[in-house]
């Protein structure tokens, strides 16, 4: 999963502080600090932003928010659907650090942070008050990934022990009836995802699979689903998405344009 790791990085240390970067979309147009040595967004989160349509006047949680990049670009991209996005994250910096970036962009009004664990979300949410969920879980099973993460990055992309079903059921919760609920997985795992979606009523609709680069098109590391709650059977398998050219290559011309102004 190295190569998913990869994005531009712009190391400004505006504020002195060495402990964050100033990393930036969109050619400087979006502002995202993050930890420099924490839990740091990746290309998942790019491809996850650009999946779904949104909406006019679209009401989205974005599930397990991290550093808020994935609010950042919808906000930036759909600025004229007046939009509202919540951030729901369990790690209290990055919780500070989501808001910092809210505030940096000049979307507080339209993007709110709320702290709180995924197993707690009827605590803080009223049901079916989303019109769209997005959601970048952690998928590594505890014990496996790179040793070398921090704590903060650990914790953000490690499953606990219930998997991947509490992300499942805090999405069937929140999303309205016959709303939309879209995921980023290990296409290795898929299955335990859609037994998942099964098990609350979550129909996939829409699924892309994502390949390093075509000569390793025969190996898909990653996919991204659409669902609806409540859906009708019929599913559309789109094209696959190549993150490179080629090897060691350059971002594709679709992955690019995801990062263009």
């Amino acid at each position: 999963m190295e190569e998913y790791q990869r994005f531009k990085n712009e190391d400004v240390l505006t504020n002195k502080n060495p402990q964050m970067t100033k990393d930036t979309l969109f050619d400087g147009k979006i502002i995202c600090w993050q930890h420099a040595h924490g839990y740091r967004f990746s290309i998942d989160s790019i491809l996850v932003s650009h999946f779904p349509k949104i909406n006019q006047q679209e009401i989205v949680l974005d599930l397990g928010t991290g550093c808020g990049v994935v609010g950042l670009i919808l906000l930036y991209r759909h600025h004229d659907k007046q939009i509202h996005i919540t951030g729901y994250e369990k790690q209290e910096d990055l919780v500070a650090l989501a808001k910092k970036n809210s505030l940096a962009n000049c979307f507080s009004d339209n993007y709110q942070i709320i702290s709180g664990d995924v197993k707690k979300i009827r605590e803080n949410f009223t049901p079916e008050s989303f019109s769209l969920v997005i959601c970048n879980p952690p998928y590594y099973a505890a014990g496996t990934g790179r040793t070398s993460l921090s704590q903060e990055s650990l914790r953000a992309r490690h499953l606990t022990a219930d998997g991947i079903k509490s992300f499942v059921e805090g999405a069937a919760y929140c999303v309205k009836n016959k709303g939309r609920i879209v995921f980023i997985y290990p296409a290795e795992r898929l299955m335990e995802l859609l037994y998942s979606f099964y098990e609350k009523s979550i129909e996939p609709k829409t699924m892309q699979f994502i390949y390093a680069y075509p000569e390793s098109s025969h190996v898909s590391k990653l996919v991204l689903i659409e669902a609806i709650k409540n859906g009708g059977v019929g599913l559309t398998i789109l094209p696959p998405c190549y993150i490179y050219a080629h090897k060691g290559g350059s971002y594709s011309a679709a992955v690019a344009l995801m990062y263009r102004p």
